[in-house]
């Protein structure tokens, strides 16, 4: 008679648990094939349990093809190949390892949750759900909603003076999200040339795809032309309006001579990430390369990561018309990645201004911040120990050829033991410098104000100490 304790079953219905032990002793070769089973009567008084929870677990097991049923004879294991390994046990419940919060992260460039518009985009929320509107129930096209699209295309004409038509949009959760999709586009031929320093994280996104990389240098203006010229590279990334994380701006002598790169050759492409671009210190952004390519061949990349909130996940990107039946033929059965509730919010926020207002605000509080971390370096004396470079563009001071005790790793650790975590431009280099190694980037987007004092002091602590014994 087969036997089972029931009470390991935990909170499995008692059906269920007795069809997974039989199930398991037939492909163990413990229920041999043709092996006749005991009546449901019997099994249920064998095991105290009632007669239709025997009945529904060999229900169960009949309708998988585990057992087969002979009229009048009762119910025979079926004739399967035999598991040698035992039952995997039952899975155990993993803890994700949690993101560490720091006192003071200056290596972050997000903007403070508290400057998230809440309020406005809750009565937002609540509007285009009360209004029930049978479009949120439809499949999102690939390149989002219509209404989003249109918002974006009217906000970059209105305050950024680009020409796009709606038709260019694509709508996608996040940056990271777009990039890999664009790429696919260059994936067979392209070579694709990133800032060094700069955003490497699009470096891993080529190489998913094997798509070849180049780490092209800097000079005072941006891109080296020189190594640009001495390359293989057809997709260039720029970042002209911040060059990150440096802060530099690309001068349009630099920006010309760029797209004459650019126009050379037919099967060159230009991605402008115009990340970060709403924050500066000359109050207006400064004119895209998009909007001066006149041949169209340059994809406009941006995001509300920053200048809303990272976790919202809405980027966009604008594809020249040159490109945009090719993405289409080959990239549009890839599904939108954003809800239509959570574009249709955020079209509205766009359309009745709140964007603007919300970046006008952030813009005010970020440069009283900067004036206030200025105070404080200057109060903690870490204007002594290297060369303070205010940039045009971002939201983030540089203190440049510092005097280390030991190298940028050692001050980083020893930053990490005070709770505070640091980075120098050398973290974004291919190849780092040691100038690199000597710049310190002091982000205040995602620090609040009231932390600068304590935190600088104990910034000071980290760079000046050769190393900080261990708690």
């Amino acid at each position: 008679m087969l036997t089972y304790d029931m009470n390991t079953r935990g909170k499995m219905p008692r059906y269920q648990f007795l069809y997974q032990c039989i199930r398991n002793d037939i492909l163990q070769g413990v229920i041999r094939s043709d092996e006749k089973l005991p009546s449901k009567r019997a099994l249920a008084r064998h095991l105290h349990l009632s007669v239709v929870t025997v009945e529904n677990a060999y229900h169960l097991l009949e309708i998988e093809g585990y057992i087969y049923a002979k009229e009048r004879s009762g119910y025979f294991a079926e004739r399967l190949q035999h598991r040698p390994a035992p039952p995997p046990p039952r899975p155990q419940y993993v803890k994700e390892p949690e993101e560490r919060e720091f006192f003071a992260d200056f290596s972050s460039n997000k903007v403070e949750h508290s400057l998230f518009p809440n309020s406005v985009l809750t009565k937002l929320f609540r509007e285009v759900l009360s209004a029930q509107d049978q479009n949120m129930l439809k499949t999102v096209p690939y390149n989002g909603t219509a209404a989003l699209r249109y918002a974006i295309a009217n906000y970059l004409i209105n305050y950024r003076g680009m020409q796009v038509d709606p038709g260019q949009v694509i709508i996608g959760c996040g940056t990271e999200y777009l990039y890999g999709r664009l790429l696919e586009c260059f994936a067979h031929g392209g070579v694709l040339g990133l800032e060094d320093p700069g955003n490497h994280k699009f470096a891993k996104i080529a190489e998913r795809i094997h798509l070849p990389v180049r780490y092209l240098p800097l000079d005072k203006d941006g891109v080296s032309i020189r190594a640009l010229r001495d390359s293989d590279v057809s997709v260039l990334h720029l970042s002209p309006a911040n060059i990150f994380p440096t802060g530099r701006l690309i001068p349009i002598k630099r920006r010309l001579e760029i797209l004459n790169w650019l126009y050379e050759n037919e099967d060159r492409y230009l991605i402008e990430d115009d990340f970060d671009c709403e924050f500066n210190t000359y109050g207006t952004s400064t004119q895209s390369i998009y909007s001066s390519d006149y041949q169209d061949r340059t994809i406009y990349l941006n995001s509300f990561s920053k200048s809303m909130l990272p976790s919202l996940r809405v980027a966009y990107m604008i594809l020249p018309r040159t490109l945009l039946k090719r993405y289409r033929d080959e990239i549009s059965f890839y599904s939108c990645t954003v809800s239509s509730l959570q574009q249709t919010v955020l079209a509205h926020f766009i359309e009745r201004g709140h964007f603007e207002r919300h970046l006008s605000h952030v813009n005010n509080v970020l440069k009283a911040r900067k004036t206030a971390l200025l105070r404080e370096v200057r109060h903690a004396g870490l204007h002594h120990l290297g060369t303070i470079r205010i940039p045009l563009a971002g939201t983030a001071i540089f203190l440049e050829n510092l005097t280390l005790p030991a190298s940028a790793e050692i001050a980083k650790r020893n930053a990490e033991q005070l709770d505070v975590r640091l980075a120098f431009v050398a973290d974004y280099m291919q190849c780092p410098t040691e100038e690199a190694k000597k710049t310190l980037i002091l982000n205040y987007a995602s620090v609040s104000q009231e932390r600068f004092p304590e935190a600088l002091r104990r910034v000071r602590t980290a760079i000046t100490y050769p190393r900080l014994p261990m708690p």
